[in-house]
This record gives C-alpha cells, structure tokens and sequence, in this order.
C-alpha cells in the first residue's frame, strides 16, 4: 500500500486474525504461521520491536501466544473490539515513538485507511508484505539478541500499568518509593554519564557528541 523503508522501522504493529495467523479464532481454531514466528523472533534480536493491534478477546488470544510461546515478545498488545485507528496512536505515543518509524500490517484495508487518518506518517500494509519484509530483516545483523531493547519496553509497559492505579503522576511517584543518592565521587560513574550525556545531546543542533575523555 506504503513504499516502504523498511530500515526505519522501529515498531512493527501486528493485526492477528488472517495476517499474523490463518483463520479467525473467535470462529474455528488458527492455523499459526511459521514463518512470522520466526521473524518476530528476527525482529526482536535485530532490536525491532512488536506489537499487537487486534479486535478480538484478549483473554481468547492471550490464551493462544502463550501457546505458542510468543506473549514475552510483544508489548503494549491492544487486543479489544474498539476501532483501531485511536488506538494505533495512542500505542505509539505511549511508546514514546514517531508514526513515521512504525509499520502496521492488517488483512482489512479499512483498518489501514482508518489508521493513516489518525497518524498519516504511519508505514501500513496488507500481509504480503512480509515476504519483503522478511528478506530485509534476515539481512540485518542481530545486535540485540539479549532482547535488552525488548525489556526497555517490557519495563515501560509495567510502568504504564502501574500508573493507571492512581490518580495523578505525583501520587503514583510517591508510592513508587524512588529514592535519590546524592553522590561526589563521580568517576566511578562515569559510564553511565556520559550514556547519560548522549542521550541528552540527541536534541543538540550540532549533532557533536562528547567523548568519555572529555
């Protein structure tokens, strides 16, 4: 549907039925796809991220990924029977991501239009995509295969449920019960602050980074 750039994808959002796996499990049992169980496992350890966008139960197919093994590689599953497009963008802010570095994939291209209206920079496609999609990330050198981005979501997935508990950000702080370390050597430190340095400098116009010399 989109011309795709596949490599700044970030995010891949999932629809299930028909797309991720063969059939529609609210009405017969699914037949999975093998082949998108291993690139969901690609994706992962080349540092891509999955999730799920899907107007089912969640309970039904939470039931089924656990089955075949796969519900620790998705985050943020939006798995209900509301429409998709607001849900779609809220996932991606959530994430804290730009639509622009995310591709949804669905069966329906109703789903797809809808979702273009409420974040026109998001990659959409139908499910023969993932061919192509596929031979790009089996190119891709697996720098992740720790899964440390995949927990860096898992974590602000954790968060993000936590959060809806309580009323307001500064009550949900409190009972987070952070503490604050007031420290003066800083040079035993000092690589977690110059990771910290970097990723404040992203935002820097002149893109100069500083050394963990200087």
């Amino acid at each position: 549907m989109d011309s795709m750039d596949f490599s700044k994808i970030k995010l891949v959002i999932w629809d299930l039925d028909n797309t991720f796996w063969k059939g529609i499990i609210s009405e017969t049992e699914i037949e999975p796809i093998e082949s998108n169980i291993e690139l969901i496992k690609d994706l992962t350890d080349a540092g891509i991220i999955n999730s799920i966008c899907s107007k089912n139960t969640f309970e039904v197919c939470e039931i089924k990924l656990k089955e075949l093994k796969l519900v620790d590689y998705f985050v943020f599953p939006s798995i209900n029977w509301t429409s998709k497009g607001q849900r779609i963008k809220e996932l991606i802010q959530t994430m804290s991501l730009r639509p622009e570095n995310v591709l949804f994939i669905d069966d329906d291209i109703t789903n797809l239009h809808e979702s273009k209206f409420y974040s026109p920079a998001l990659m959409v496609a139908e499910p023969n995509i993932i061919f192509e999609l596929s031979g790009f990330v089996h190119k891709l050198e697996k720098t992740d295969v720790k899964h440390k981005r995949l927990n860096q979501y898992k974590l602000l997935e954790t968060k993000a449920a936590e959060q809806k508990k309580y009323n307001n950000n500064e009550e949900f702080l409190f009972a987070s019960n952070i503490t604050v370390e007031i420290v003066e050597n800083c040079l035993p430190e000092l690589e977690r602050i110059h990771d910290l340095l970097q990723r404040s400098n992203q935002l820097n116009y002149t893109k100069k980074r500083i050394s963990k010399e200087e």
